[in-house]
Formats: C-alpha cells, structure tokens, sequence
C-alpha cells in the first residue's frame, strides 16, 4: 500500500469523490454524510500532513472501502465472492479460520488466518446509477 504522501492532494479529493458517489450509489448514507466532512476538510485544506481528519476517515480508509466496494480504479484489487462463502479461497480451510475486517452488510473484506488471503464477498447489487464503473 502506498502512503498517502504518495497521492496528491487532487488525486485524493477525486478519490474521496468517487468514494461517495459510490456509497450514494449503494444507499450507504451514513457512510456518505462522514465522508462529505472528510472532503470538506481536504478541500479547505484543513487536514494534517498525512491527510488526517480527526474523524474515522483518512487515506488509507478511502483507498480500502474503494477496494471493498470495487469502485474503480481499484475494482479488481480484491477477489469478489458471493457472500457466505463457506471456505477460503486460498486454502479451502472452513469459515471457522475467517476475520472479518470490514464490512457494512452489502460486503465484507474478510481474511484467513491459516494463509492470510484476503477477498471481498458480496450481497447482490443494485446500484440506484448504474454499476461501480458508471459512478464518476
């Protein structure tokens, strides 16, 4: 994972932006009303060096909810998965060896602890604007 030095801060406000157009998309409002202050702060540049808002967003988390969600750029960083899979996809070893690391009900970034394979799994989609590729 890159750090978040490494995104310009144009880079990252545009991220932010397809980041909650997807989280509308989904009906995720809550997620959506915490991002706007995030992106309030980035766009009033009231945000630390690393990009840091004292609330549950920064970089990192936007990065990685655009990687559950599989919005792009990032729409194939994770193997997608229909939700309740009942194995790994890496070893095969059952859900008992599975965290869950992030999840809001649509999907969920699980990872095994036998191999560490990390992969999304997903409730069925509908998305109120068209597919993660149509949010712009």
């Amino acid at each position: 994972m890159a750090h978040p030095h490494d995104y310009s801060s144009i880079q990252l406000l545009r991220y932010v932006e397809v980041l909650g157009k997807g989280f509308l998309a989904l009906g995720l409002n809550t997620e959506a009303d915490s991002l706007r202050v995030y992106h309030w702060a980035l766009r009033q540049q009231h945000v630390g060096y690393a990009g840091e808002l004292r609330v549950h967003w920064h970089p990192d988390l936007v990065l990685e909810w655009m990687k559950v969600l599989r919005l792009p750029p990032f729409a194939n960083f994770y193997r997608a998965l229909p939700m309740g899979t009942p194995e790994c996809p890496g070893c095969h070893r059952n859900r008992m060896n599975v965290k869950v690391e992030l999840s809001c009900g649509l999907v969920r970034k699980l990872r095994c602890r036998a191999c560490t394979e990390v992969w999304v799994e997903e409730q069925p989609r509908s998305y109120s604007q068209g597919g993660p590729s149509d949010v712009h």
